[in-house]
């Protein structure tokens, strides 16, 4: 009895603890501030005139049980931001008069009059009684709907055990989450190719995630079609892709109709029941051919195929026509009347249509040419001598003339059906240029013949070459000749004859290699800043020979000479020159020194034959010294001369 009167007594403190009203006022009045501008720059906001708002800040002694809320008479508050100061922000319009400030459980603050300015920031303070509450634990009594949906883009609907509506949503992911009260749900799942879920779910504090699948109510459409495939596909007027549709296509269950159109075969049509279980389903047509294989050909092989004014070919062609209209066969050409047949075929017919050739479409010409007996061509074709009357074509032609002696000449004339035309020309006597014959022959056949490096055919040969001055050169593989010059006059006919000699070596010959070799030394010994100048002259004229150098100091007027041996070691047919060399002598500077000299000379012909380039490289030793020695070169035939660079290294 006494935990019964205790609960009762607490309820009705309870029940006078909530009827108790909390007090709240206005502490001054509303105070504008200049320096702040949050509402005109930092964080502007504008009302549904797009004026910028004024902003009141206000701060609450005491903490609030529930929201503070500001009424405005009949225009609107723009924003409301709670801070993480404890400030409490209100966007208003500036044409405001009245801020009227309420809060629940709270008596309300009386008008406060305001002026306001668009832009501006304005302060309030309101004081609140303080809230004296005994804390309690609070007590769970709602969790997560979670339901995932098979397949994802279903519509759900959702109703509370009232039979409330309370979700209707079409899912994109097939996730649905609503944070409810405990109880019992009823749902329903829907989607166009399915069948309808319908069942009961429970919210509670368990975490379940409740899955809902729904049932195929379709089947998956494969088509085929024989003998040939891509055809169109149609289900119920829809087109749905091309045979073989080997993919399928979704299909409500229920009956269907299918239809295939293809060019060339009779559309075919099917009803099909899909019976809605998500299983494929094959269909299969086999196509009726709408067309024949036609052979068109025309007598002419050089007429142009045309079928139902379409090019087809030249001479004949083959190929499908539909047995569904008529056709006409048509043979075409320039200048010509064209000639055509129609005609209808039959499915499956195999068969050759002839048309007859184009009749041509003639025109007279007449051509008289001044001189006489001139070759009068048309389009390029010799047609005869002038003066002459022909029939030509009709259409656009070049009529050309040309005579010896003078000038071609050429017109350009469009001729009419069965029209006569005459053309006249007189030509111009040819300005004749100087020239001469050249004959060249050469102890061997078939050398090849050069004229100012312009191939002219192979010995013997003859050819007329205009007046002047020319370098004439034959070649033959295992054989060599020099150039030949040679004038021509005009009205000269004039010979030359090259006699070929047998090269053993080719074109890279042992006696082409230079023999005679000059060159220049430059010096420095590092030690004593030491310049020398000087050089050197080689001679080899097969395998061996020999050399001498000669070099002066500039500053100390020693001197050395050297001399030695040179060795050939290039093969005779070698496209490189390869000498070694070395040597011995004295060297006087303050004293006489033994000197000694050795290196090595690489050279290589140019293209023409006839010159040499070459690289030399060695060293020169005398009273401890020792100079490296380098040098390029470059030369006539039998003789090389050139220049080398040489450094004198202190050791």
């Amino acid at each position: 009895m006494r935990f019964v009167i205790c609960l009762l007594l607490s309820a009705v403190i309870s029940s006078a603890v909530h009827a108790q009203q909390l007090g709240m006022s206005c502490d001054g009045k509303v105070t504008p501030v200049l320096t702040d501008l949050d509402a005109s720059a930092y964080a502007p906001v504008r009302d549904i005139n797009d004026n910028l708002c004024a902003l009141i800040k206000v701060t609450v002694t005491n903490t609030l049980k529930n929201p503070l809320m500001l009424d405005v008479g009949g225009l609107a508050v723009m924003q409301r931001e709670e801070k993480e100061n404890g400030e409490i922000w209100f966007y208003v319009p500036s044409q405001v008069k009245n801020l009227m400030f309420s809060c629940k459980d709270y008596t309300p603050v009386p008008p406060v009059p305001v002026r306001l300015q668009p832009g501006k920031v304005y302060r309030l303070t309101i004081v609140s009684d303080a809230v004296v509450s005994t804390v309690t634990n609070a007590v769970i009594s709602t969790n997560f709907l979670k339901i995932r949906t098979v397949p994802q883009d279903v519509t759900l609907k959702l109703w509370d055990a009232a039979g409330d509506l309370i979700a209707d949503e079409i899912l994109s992911d097939g996730n649905f989450a609503r944070q409810l009260d405990y109880g019992t749900y009823r749902y329903r799942a829907e989607h166009g190719m399915y069948k309808m879920e319908e069942g009961v779910l429970t919210v509670s504090s368990s975490n379940e995630t409740y899955e809902v699948e729904l049932a195929p109510d379709y089947g998956i459409l494969k088509v085929e079609s024989v003998p040939e495939s891509g055809a169109d596909v149609y289900v119920n007027q829809r087109k749905v892709g091309k045979t073989p549709l080997s993919e399928g296509v979704k299909i409500k269950s229920g009956t269907c109709t299918v239809r295939v159109q293809m060019k060339d075969y009779y559309s075919e049509e099917q009803t099909v029941k899909i019976k809605g279980d998500g299983a494929e389903q094959w269909v299969i047509f086999d196509m009726k051919a709408q067309y024949a294989e036609i052979t068109c050909t025309s007598s002419d092989p050089e007429a142009e195929i045309w079928v139902d004014n379409v090019r087809r070919g030249t001479g004949s062609w083959t190929g499908r026509l539909s047995s569904s209209v008529s056709h006409v066969l048509e043979a075409r050409r320039d200048n010509h009347q064209s000639q055509s047949i129609s005609f209808t075929v039959r499915d499956g017919e195999h068969s050759v249509k002839e048309v007859g050739a184009p009749v041509p479409l003639y025109a007279s010409l007449t051509v008289q040419t001044e001189p006489s007996y001139c070759t009068v061509y048309v389009d390029g074709k010799e047609i005869g001598e002038s003066p002459l009357v022909s029939q030509v074509l009709m259409g656009r032609h070049e009529v050309s003339v040309s005579c010896d002696g003078y000038e071609p000449e050429s017109k350009e004339v469009i001729l009419e059906h069965n029209e006569s035309r005459e053309l006249s020309f007189t030509l111009a006597e040819k300005l004749l240029e100087p020239e001469g014959r050249l004959t060249v022959e050469a102890s061997r056949k078939k050398a090849v013949v050069y004229v100012d490096n312009v191939l002219k055919g192979v010995t013997p040969v003859s050819f007329t070459l205009p007046a002047g001055s020319y370098y004439v050169n034959v070649s033959k593989s295992g054989y060599s000749s020099s150039p030949k010059y040679v004038r021509l006059e005009d009205g000269d006919d004039k010979s030359i004859y090259f006699n070929l000699e047998k090269s053993s070596a080719g074109r890279y010959a042992q006696k082409s290699f230079p023999t005679h070799h000059v060159e220049f030394l430059m010096g420095l010994d590092t030690d004593d800043t030491e310049f020398m100048l000087g050089g050197s002259y080689a001679w080899v004229k097969k395998r061996v020979g020999g050399y001498g150098s000669f070099m002066a100091g500039l500053n100390s007027g020693g001197v050395s000479l050297v001399a030695g041996p040179v060795l050939r070691l290039s093969p005779e047919r070698s496209v490189m020159d390869f000498q070694i060399y070395g040597g011995a002598g004295i060297m006087a500077s303050g004293g006489v020194n033994v000197a000694g000299d050795f290196g090595i000379r690489i050279g290589g012909k140019t293209k023409r034959n006839f010159a040499w380039w070459s690289f030399s490289a060695g060293g020169m030793t005398y009273g401890g010294h020792f100079v490296v020695t380098m040098g390029f070169s470059v030369g006539l035939m039998l003789v090389a001369v050139g220049g080398a660079a040489a450094v004198a290294v202190g050791a």
